[in-house]
């Protein structure tokens, strides 16, 4: 059974045990934490379950933290710090993925990078756990999934608590826009203030359809945090009339942090959001659909936005699990007219710490980097079109024409050439042109290898 459900932010100024020296700063907000943390120890729940945006994040996966329970720290700029240990319900998490799946929700306790209690669950818990350590938890971080399959898992999160009889509460962890100032970590934007206050307001008037219509974009713009935990904690309260309270909201430092508090009534069918979420037309995004395919995408969006503006812009969040942890070399390859190569840059092995960034950033090499042409232009990007080829195995290459799929790679001593399978008409001319491009002489003692490619284009 829901008991309530619990927006709250995650700045560290609030503990004052980390000793930041600013919780001058906050004084509405902590307030506002140590009600909340009172309010749901009185509750007395079984199990809480938290999203957090702060621990792994995948665009295709909701992580789900695995095992018997986890432990943290948190250290402050003096040294002093907070540690913590909680239990995870393991029977919870257990029947909440047997549910997700149910409803075609990609989501399970696979892919973990780390185990530890990350800051934005530590920093509400820390208030809950003052008053109150009779719970079990569920930590579970949210995804670039669509805003549906993040609302209709809050649902599912209410009916698990249901079949399972136990007394739950909801904790949606996120703080709101970082760019309300220019002391904000990402600067100050307008976008940044409009979301701001759009959110609170939906925050306020307990409005959840607001949280499903943002536009993508401008949700990148405006460095938002917490937003996908706001829908999970709405999605709890599908279909129920809420008593709602915003308990505090302050844009300490121009990093939005709010604390609001939700008791579930009746039910009401005019709060089923999804229903009136569907009748609305959302705009267009360049934010990457799961349609499409993210290495495409990524290059896309690497190249466009660094030609616009000649510097490199922040990687996008929310990647499939299988690009954030995976490392490999791969290249680039961009197209013109009459799909004329227009640029190709790449690496033989992984230089960077996943196949995101790889993309990313030999997506800009090629774009302004490659020897052979001139940097491209903002008025070509209309008509470009994009290869990424990841290098997914090494064999030698047996005889001269040993076949013509895949690239070629001349090794001669601490030289290296490489040649690309449309950079030539036969494996020869292949060989060929790998020699040129490590500068090995014909005559040279040299070993070839053939490497297979997965290439992405469109």
């Amino acid at each position: 059974m829901l008991l309530g459900s619990f927006i709250l932010g995650h700045l560290g100024l609030l503990l004052d045990e980390l000793d930041y020296g600013g919780s001058a700063l906050v004084t509405e907000n902590k307030k506002a934490f140590i009600q909340a943390g009172k309010q749901i120890a009185a509750m007395r729940p079984d199990t809480i379950v938290l999203t957090t945006p702060h621990n792994i994040r995948y665009a295709d996966y909701i992580h789900i933290s695995p095992g018997p329970g986890a432990q943290g720290k948190m250290t402050g700029p003096w040294g002093a710090g907070i540690e913590m240990k909680t239990a995870y319900d393991e029977e919870f998490v257990s029947k909440l993925i047997e549910g997700a799946l149910a409803e075609n929700i990609a989501a399970g306790t696979e892919w973990e990078v780390n185990p530890e209690l990350d800051w934005a669950t530590m920093t509400p818990l820390k208030f809950v756990n003052d008053y109150y350590t009779g719970y079990k938890l569920v930590r579970i971080c949210v995804s670039g999934l669509p805003f549906e399959d993040h609302y209709k898992l809050g649902r599912i999160i209410r009916e698990t608590s249901d079949v399972l009889g136990r007394k739950l509460v909801f904790i949606g962890s996120g703080d709101l826009s970082h760019r309300l100032a220019p002391t904000s970590p990402y600067q100050y934007a307008p976008e940044g203030v409009a979301f701001e206050e759009q959110v609170v307001e939906a925050m306020a008037t307990s409005n959840f359809l607001k949280f499903l219509t943002f536009d993508l974009d401008f949700l990148e713009i405006a460095a938002e945090c917490g937003l996908r935990s706001c829908i999970v904690a709405a999605g709890t309260l599908d279909g129920r009339d809420v008593e709602g309270k915003l308990l505090a909201h302050e844009p300490t430092y121009g990093v939005g942090c709010s604390a609001a508090s939700y008791i579930p009534l009746g039910e009401n069918p005019a709060r089923f959001f999804l229903e009136a979420y569907a009748k609305v037309k959302t705009s267009e995004t360049r934010v990457i659909p799961l349609t499409e395919d993210p290495y495409i995408r990524l290059a896309k969006f690497a190249v466009e936005e660094y030609v616009k503006t000649g510097t490199y812009p922040k990687i996008p969040r929310f990647w499939p699990a299988k690009m954030v942890n995976s490392r490999m070399g791969l290249f680039v390859t961009l197209r013109g007219k009459n799909s004329a190569v227009r640029g190709c840059m790449g690496t033989l092995a992984p230089e960077h710490k996943n196949v995101v960034e790889e993309v990313f950033y030999n997506a800009i090499l090629a774009s302004s980097r490659d020897p052979k042409f001139l940097p491209v232009t903002a008025e070509e990007l209309p008509e470009l079109s994009y290869e990424v080829s990841l290098i997914t195995g090494t064999r030698p290459l047996d005889t001269p024409e040993d076949g013509t799929e895949g690239a070629v790679l001349a090794v001669s001593g601490y030289k290296r050439g490489f040649a690309l399978p449309w950079e030539a008409q036969n494996a020869r001319a292949q060989r060929d042109l790998a020699l040129l491009r490590g500068a090995i002489n014909p005559g040279d003692k040299t070993d070839f290898f053939r490497l297979s490619l997965e290439t992405h284009s469109a």
